[in-house]
């Protein structure tokens, strides 16, 4: 449940959080195409921008698990 972040939070995720805009309506999602619905340019454009923002977070999510700062932490 996000119930705990406030609402002007946004809230990145990727498209395995599909329906976490029920719970949180500030969260971007990328659009994801069909083979009878491609997407268009300003879609792509828009998924880009939401993957190089999660992009910079996955990988200081992975920085502070290869350095083991988070090792012991309650």
């Amino acid at each position: 449940s996000l119930g705990h972040i406030p609402p002007e939070i946004t809230v990145w995720a990727d498209t395995g959080f599909q329906g976490i805009n029920k719970q949180h309506p500030n969260t971007p999602l990328p659009q994801k195409a069909t083979r009878k619905t491609p997407l268009s340019p300003e879609q792509k454009q828009e998924n880009k921008l939401i993957s190089g923002i999660r992009m910079t977070v996955e990988h200081a999510i992975a920085g502070i698990k290869r350095l083991g700062c988070m090792a012991g932490a309650v």
